[in-house]
């Protein structure tokens, strides 16, 4: 059995990046396409799944102007802001829409389907693991206002 050096100090653990809205919007500007949203209509309805039988893809967006609320069961979940990600656990884990996405205001956002996604992953992969962080983190924030 090997033996373990104590004298040597531990090595830090890889720390996931944060998210950063720059480095967002270059990844979803690589392969996304900009859409106008006009105030008060849904982007995106909860259960809500893609189907590839009638075209229709689970989309991730990127809010570059307006606000976005997001509702589930009847309840806030969160207002998205510019420079914020919304969309992107349907589009990663193909699931059904866990929320309702509302324009709250006029908006421009820059929207990435499965096959973009893939196209800009292929181009930045290092985005995954911020993506992936901020999907854990949102997912300890739901966690915790359960218990």
């Amino acid at each position: 059995m090997e033996e373990l050096d104590f004298s040597k100090p531990a090595r830090e653990p890889v720390r996931a990046p944060a998210y950063d809205p720059a480095v967002a919007l270059e990844f979803f500007r690589s392969a996304g396409k900009r859409e106008e949203v006009p105030a008060g209509a849904r982007i995106f309805s909860e259960n809500e799944k893609a189907s590839r039988f009638f075209l229709q893809s689970n989309k991730m967006y990127y809010l570059l102007e307006g606000e976005v609320t997001l509702v589930a069961k009847g309840k806030l979940v969160r207002t998205v802001m510019p420079g914020q990600i919304f969309g992107e656990w349907a589009a990663v884990s193909e699931a059904p829409r866990s929320a309702t996405a509302i324009a709250r205001t006029a908006c421009r956002v820059i929207a990435l389907d499965d096959k973009a996604l893939r196209s800009a992953l292929a181009k930045k992969p290092e985005f995954a693991i911020m993506l992936l962080s901020t999907m854990i983190g949102r997912l300890r924030g739901m966690l915790a206002t359960m218990t």
